[in-house]
């Protein structure tokens, strides 16, 4: 109809949100949506070394460490994890991961019969002195459900021994 070439483009759900909001502002909807949030639990401050200022974390990380498997590069690795929430997990890393790189995970959750499979992408890179990598990635695909899985195995791990928040 205008003539012009139509170029198809692929994103995830929340880059298009942003850039919709970007370009034409929030909606009603969403601006009612954050209006009718409750109001956020106290702000709490953190101080670990080098990384110092207010938390921004809306979900407990628990020190946990499950096995699990993530695909990169066509094949799948076998990885532990350092912590856990219900929309992220931060493991070591023989290999250095790009930024922003997608992942497949496979996590078993010991109440689980069958692994919980997401897609993350990674948020941060940390060089470790043993030569590994700290890898943190955010769970960028993952149902309702499997994030109620993940968020009910932290706090029902809260205050079990070799557990502990971070």
């Amino acid at each position: 109809v205008t003539g012009c070439k139509v170029q198809p483009f692929i994103g995830t759900m929340s880059d298009i949100q942003d850039a919709i909001i970007k370009y034409y502002g929030p909606s009603q909807e969403s601006v009612e949506k954050i209006e009718a949030m409750p109001p956020q639990a106290p702000v709490k401050a953190i101080d670990a070394g080098d990384k110092k200022g207010v938390e921004k974390r809306r979900f407990i990380r628990l020190s946990a460490n499950l096995s699990f498997h993530y695909a990169f590069q066509e094949e799948y690795k076998k990885a532990e994890s350092k912590n856990i929430s219900a929309i992220g997990v931060l493991f070591k890393s023989e290999n250095i991961i790009p930024l922003w790189t997608f992942l497949i995970i496979k996590i078993r959750l010991p109440q689980q019969k069958a692994p919980i499979k997401v897609v993350g992408q990674v948020v941060r890179i940390d060089s470790m002195p043993d030569k590994t990598f700290d890898v943190a990635v955010h769970l960028t695909h993952a149902s309702a459900k499997e994030r109620e899985a993940i968020n009910q195995y932290v706090l029902d791990n809260l205050h079990t021994p070799g557990h502990e928040e971070v």
